[in-house]
């Protein structure tokens, strides 16, 4: 087994789940060599490629020596370790993440950002690289003779299971603990169309399912992503799921720590022009739209959630297609009465561009988590 140590960092600032994803493609251009990451990124997701940064790839991807890459064969296990950030005690992370890629099976070229694999299918490559967020990987099949179906394996605790959210999957521990989050999948054809892609959960692994029955002989190749995001809770332990949300809706920006929030609670595709002083009087842009909320109460404190999120919009540090989403979920102690049902706030993001504001990743990461413990503190204070 190879093994890939990816370090991840974290939430990033304001953020996506829609892909704002530019149309490439060249029906007349010569096919594309799978194993030339930078060439195929730039043709059929150049959002990928425009975004790399100079600190990428090997800050934090262990890739071994050449001799032990060559000598590899048995598949490829992610190692993904966020870094300890811990601005507060109520603050925490996902925990630790193997990945293992059962199809992906020897390391056969490397790009400025990109881990280029070879597949148990001479039609189809692997890129693993690593985000300010977690881990991208991408799947790229060469022709029609491709695979349509991927499976990772990940190892969460047994009993774990996955919540289909607004912005991928959640994966929920036994203890209804978040461990991390899949982010929607996505994936294009060469010519910039988009094409239809599921993902299915079976007991610790993940299956992605490609529909390529759309898909035209010289449209591929076909690049599909899947990938994984960190999730960092705070405990609210004074406020339910109720309490959080009438807070909110009653004075959004009063709670939410960025300047241009509006007081109202955001509606749906409502543009919202966040901003976030660097070094005075200086300011990076984080405007964004709203994704969808939802608010779910099925009778009992314990049965409650509320969950939104925003989408990057033009001039985003992170880059189009980023995302961020919150949750407010109950929590309380095992064998505590309903009345001592409090709650806990979730932050998880999927950011695009590899190196936003040109800080290093955890510079980057820990003023995030700064400014989320900020809003958790706001709630626990109301």
């Amino acid at each position: 087994m190879n093994f890939r140590s990816i370090s991840g960092i974290g939430i990033g600032a304001i953020l996506v789940m829609n892909l704002g994803l530019s149309a490439p493609g060249n029906a007349d251009s010569q096919p594309l060599d799978i194993y030339d990451a930078d060439a195929v990124l730039a043709e059929v997701a150049p959002e990928i490629e425009e975004q790399k940064g100079a600190e990428d790839r090997y800050e934090r991807i262990n890739i071994g020596s050449e001799t032990s890459r060559r000598m590899a064969n048995s598949g490829l296990s992610v190692q993904l370790r966020a870094n300890e950030v811990n601005p507060s005690s109520d603050f925490s992370r996902t925990p630790d993440t193997t990945i293992d890629v059962p199809f992906a099976e020897r390391e056969v070229a490397t790009s400025d950002t990109e881990s280029v694999w070879s597949t148990d299918s001479p039609d189809s490559a692997f890129y693993l690289s690593e985000t300010v967020s977690g881990a991208r990987f991408l799947t790229v099949l060469g022709s029609a003779s491709a695979s349509t179906s991927y499976e990772y394996n990940i190892d969460v605790p047994e009993g774990s299971s996955a919540e289909s959210t607004q912005h991928g999957l959640t994966i929920i521990g036994p203890n209804n603990e978040h461990l991390g989050n899949i982010v929607t999948p996505w994936v294009r054809d060469s010519q910039g169309n988009d094409v239809a892609a599921t993902y299915e959960w079976d007991d610790g692994t993940l299956i992605q399912r490609i529909d390529t029955a759309s898909v035209s002989a010289n449209a591929y190749p076909v690049v599909a992503q899947a990938a994984w995001s960190y999730a960092y809770q705070w405990e609210i332990l004074n406020k339910t799921v109720a309490q959080n949300r009438y807070n909110l809706q009653d004075c959004f920006n009063c709670y939410f720590p960025v300047n241009g929030a509006p007081a109202h609670f955001p509606f749906y595709l409502e543009s919202l022009p966040l901003t976030v002083t660097t070094i005075p009087p200086f300011s990076a842009d984080f405007s964004c739209i709203m994704g969808p909320s939802t608010w779910r109460d099925d009778g009992s404190p314990r049965l409650q959630q509320l969950e939104w999120s925003f989408m990057a919009d033009q001039g985003h540090v992170d880059g189009l297609g980023s995302s961020i989403s919150f949750t407010i979920a109950p929590l309380w102690e095992p064998g505590a009465p309903v009345a001592e049902t409090f709650s806990r706030l979730y932050v998880s993001a999927y950011i695009v561009n590899s190196n936003p504001l040109g800080v290093p990743r955890s510079v980057y990461e820990a003023g995030a988590v700064l400014n989320w413990t900020n809003f958790a503190n706001n709630l626990n204070n109301a």
